[in-house]
């Protein structure tokens, strides 16, 4: 008996810690718990006529996320870029839950600022990624873009200033399929 446990006590550690690794990822890829009495209400901002927020692709995780300026008034906002020079837009995720929108908690992490001024007329394309909410569960989601108008001459930091966010609308289904939807 001492002989055949020798002879096999490798394979047999060898599987057990194969079986913790395999239970390990079965309970970190489980849906969030989204339960409306755990949730912070999210706050709806006013969105300027005329930016518009479009989901254009989807690729697991990440989201291809275009904003269209087309207000008349210039708009600071800010994002983060990779090492590849990416940029990354980092939009808030807000869950709908008995007719009411709440924030959706993540994973913060930490990336490299940069600051966005968008002009009249323009528009910029950046990505967007779920990765930090955890597998979310099925059910109407929206991706906010929040941003600051600034009038010329307006010599006010920018925490003084006017807070706007635009929406888009995403529907996740069947674990983590991303779908654009209307306008939330």
């Amino acid at each position: 008996m001492k002989q055949l446990l020798k002879q096999y006590a490798g394979g047999l550690i060898l599987l057990a810690l194969l079986t913790a690794l395999i239970g390990a990822c079965l309970w970190s890829s489980r849906p969030v718990r989204l339960n409306a009495s755990e949730l912070t209400p999210a706050e709806t901002l006013d969105s300027l006529p005329g930016l518009e927020l479009y989901l254009d692709t989807h690729r697991g995780h990440t989201l291809s996320m275009t904003v269209m300026n087309r207000s008349g008034l210039s708009v600071e906002s800010g994002g983060s870029v990779d090492q590849d020079a990416t940029l990354y837009l980092d939009p808030g995720l807000d869950v709908l839950l008995n007719g009411t929108w709440y924030n959706v908690p993540y994973e913060p992490y930490a990336s490299a600022g940069v600051g966005l001024e968008l002009a009249p007329g323009e528009e910029i394309e950046g990505q967007t990624s779920l990765s930090q909410y955890g597998r979310l569960p099925d059910g109407q989601y929206r991706l906010s873009f929040v941003y600051w108008q600034q009038a010329p001459g307006d010599e006010r930091p920018r925490k003084d200033l006017p807070l706007y966010a635009s929406y888009t609308g995403l529907e996740i289904s069947g674990g983590n399929d991303t779908l654009p939807t209307s306008s939330p």
